[in-house]
């Protein structure tokens, strides 16, 4: 096998991983490079790394939409409240005398806060 191998240049007859030359120098480098992947995916123990700040990130949505409801809730309160406010108001009444409205009273009543209001 040593005569077949001879007229190979030096480079050529080396084993991939002996860890000698420029082929065995890009496969160290691509493995390593994979195993730092690996490492940023799951950390050190499965736990960490991306995996983590994915979980993460999903516990903090999940508080989020929890903190969501409950102001949602307190401002559907809040509503309520604001609508059993009364405005008292003032109409003035109107009577014809010779064909001209004049002021002859006053009307007073009241009306809800929000009444009239839009609603989103």
């Amino acid at each position: 096998m040593n005569d077949r191998l001879a007229h190979l240049p030096n480079q050529a007859r080396k084993p991939l991983g002996s860890g000698r030359g420029p082929r065995s120098n890009g496969l160290a480098e691509a493995g390593a490079q994979a195993a730092n992947a690996a490492h940023a995916l799951v950390g050190d123990n499965g736990e960490g790394g991306a995996k983590r700040a994915l979980v993460g990130g999903a516990d903090v949505m999940g508080a989020a939409k929890d903190q969501l409801a409950k102001a949602a809730g307190l401002l559907s309160g809040l509503a309520v409240e604001l609508n059993d406010i009364g405005v008292p108001s003032i109409e003035p009444k109107y009577t014809k005398v010779a064909g001209i409205n004049v002021i002859s009273g006053v009307d007073i009543g009241s009306h809800k806060l929000l009444e009239g209001r839009p609603r989103r």
